[in-house]
């Protein structure tokens, strides 16, 4: 992608990125997230005015886009789109269209990236649930209902409409195998944490409405893959896609 060749000296070294249906999203060293849409998408369409591209990104983009003007196609192109700045240092993000996670020591921030708008915050994730804390932040997976976020001391799921603690999952209680976790109770409200029971598991389980299945990684960093009727966390290593 030719834009994606000159973003090589734009972006800092060893940046996250992550993409989505034409969106790039990255951090840099002022804790802002940068974000860039794909030329063809972004033609024509207005940019939010809350959390426009600095001086900077506009300089990258012109600069680009002079570059590589006589391409004779325009895929792979991409104009900047917007500056989010974090109200904190954010520790870990994830891009899942049309939302960006972004995780601070003891906040979560939910952000629609299309309107490049803040629309939700989480509160206080490392509180303390039966005495044990998240600890530091690993990993983070978003989906439309709910935030995972990984800590050095366990797993916390959140709804994230009102922020609830819906499940907690420490690291004694997950090892090297696989297990599905089930509410023992169905029907509690959602602003309590659901009871578990974890039920040893070798094989992929069922599509099942409303199951989950977590993997323990050797330091707990937990990737997410995600279908329409369930969610299953994988280690980062040893997964064939």
């Amino acid at each position: 992608m030719s834009d994606a060749i000159h973003l090589q000296t734009h972006a800092v070294n060893y940046a996250h990125c992550e993409y989505d249906r034409g969106y790039i999203v990255f951090n840099r060293h002022d804790n802002c997230k940068e974000v860039w849409r794909r030329t063809v998408d972004a033609e024509g369409v207005q940019r939010s005015e809350t959390s426009l591209p600095d001086k900077k990104m506009l300089e990258a983009s012109t600069q680009a886009a002079a570059t590589f003007h006589s391409a004779e196609s325009r895929r792979g192109f991409f104009t900047a789109w917007a500056l989010l700045r974090m109200p904190e240092n954010t520790r870990a993000f994830r891009f899942s269209y049309p939302t960006l996670l972004a995780a601070a020591t003891d906040n979560a921030y939910i952000w629609d990236v299309p309107r490049s708008q803040l629309v939700s915050v989480i509160r206080n994730i490392q509180r303390q649930h039966h005495n044990l804390p998240l600890a530091a932040i690993n990993y983070v997976e978003v989906n439309d209902l709910y935030a995972f976020i990984c800590g050095g001391r366990g797993l916390r799921i959140f709804a994230r409409e009102g922020g609830a603690l819906l499940y907690q999952l420490s690291t004694m209680e997950l090892s090297s195998a696989t297990w599905d976790v089930l509410p023992q109770t169905r029907g509690l409200s959602s602003s309590v944490v659901h009871p578990q029971m974890l039920l040893h598991n070798q094989h992929f389980p069922g599509s099942i409405h409303g199951e989950f299945m977590a993997c323990m990684h050797l330091r707990f960093q937990l990737r997410c893959w995600r279908s329409p009727t369930m969610i299953v966390f994988r280690p980062r290593i040893g997964i064939r896609e």
